[in-house]
């Protein structure tokens, strides 16, 4: 009598929305008519390079898993499943679209139209505020991982200070002290009441890394909160050369 082996199978992979930094969770039901096939050995791969592998010792439970992805993109999960006999499931796929957090930037946000100089005394330091609102609070931002490009935001040197440019108004009289760390400071840029995110770059900076240049009309700010989800905010800009 030849016996052969019972076909398995695996449930409905579904895909969904996440944010970069957000984990994404599977759960996937196996069957196998061979009940004593123990252990089913699964795969999944996450589309971005990365697999997790593990043994299923039971029908009852669902395989489950997660990934964080780190990266803006499409992505399509596969799971695989094979039992202690060789034999093999259909793969159950589903796509995963993965997107950063859209923040409110303003560049320059003492003057309406962004209007940043290439040479001479003014725009030497660029701000850029990150707004809080209902659905963002500036406070939560990991000011290491702020950029423009590949450019950091500036720093200043140990005991040496900022003094606002005439320019942003009263904020004139602000002087921001920092030891040696990122130049940035929490303030209530638009006046609503709620503290905002005020950061400072390095013109030059941005010059050498082609993040400015005359035909520049935008600049786009990203970074990761405090607890590890992607950000992105652009805002328009004027450049005079």
């Amino acid at each position: 009598i030849d016996v052969e082996n019972a076909r398995l199978s695996l449930g409905a992979v579904h895909g969904g929305t996440r944010f970069v930094g957000e984990r994404f969770n599977v759960s996937v039901l196996l069957a196998d008519p061979g009940v004593r096939d123990a252990p089913w050995h699964y795969v999944i791969e996450w589309g971005d390079g990365s697999t997790s592998e593990g043994d299923a010792t039971s029908l009852d439970e669902p395989i489950k898993d997660g990934h964080v992805y780190k990266d803006i993109g499409n992505y399509r999960v596969r799971v695989t499943l094979t039992d202690k006999d060789g034999g093999n499931a259909s793969a159950a796929e589903a796509d995963v679209e993965v997107k950063a957090t859209e923040i409110a930037i303003n560049v320059k946000p003492w003057h309406s139209s962004n209007r940043i100089y290439l040479r001479g005394p003014f725009d030497r330091l660029i701000a850029v505020a990150v707004l809080t609102n209902d659905s963002f609070d500036a406070a939560n931002v990991n000011v290491t991982t702020l950029r423009i490009g590949d450019v950091p935001v500036a720093q200043l040197k140990e005991g040496a200070h900022f003094t606002a440019p005439s320019e942003m108004g009263n904020w004139g009289e602000n002087r921001f002290e920092f030891n040696g760390r990122d130049l940035a400071v929490l303030v209530d840029v638009d006046r609503d009441g709620d503290r905002d995110l005020l950061v400072v770059f390095d013109r030059q900076d941005l010059l050498r890394a082609g993040e400015l240049s005359p035909t520049t009309t935008s600049l786009t700010l990203t970074g990761l909160t405090t607890d590890g989800l992607k950000v992105v905010g652009t805002d328009a800009v004027r450049v005079i050369r």
